[in-house]
């Protein structure tokens, strides 16, 4: 293997990722309707969700397919 190539990983355990603009819990429960690509504030880059932000609401993406768990507010398509 070309071990050689780069210096050897450190983990840090102190670090945060850095994941972008997420919706979280809250802000799912106050949804009136999802988009995949809204752009709530007029900066081109939408928030997104990821998978377990919330128990019974909210959507993730994975290869171009999508899983959406909304029962009580309408689906956009």
């Amino acid at each position: 293997m070309n071990d050689w190539v780069v210096d050897q990983f450190k983990w840090d355990d102190n670090y945060s990722h850095d994941r972008g603009k997420l919706v979280t819990s809250e802000d799912i429960e106050k949804l009136k309707s999802f988009a995949r690509y809204r752009d709530v504030d007029g900066d081109g880059i939408p928030y997104r969700t990821i998978p377990a932000t919330h128990p019974d609401y909210g959507s993730y993406f994975t290869r171009g397919h999508h899983i959406q768990i909304q029962v009580d507010t309408p689906r956009m398509e």
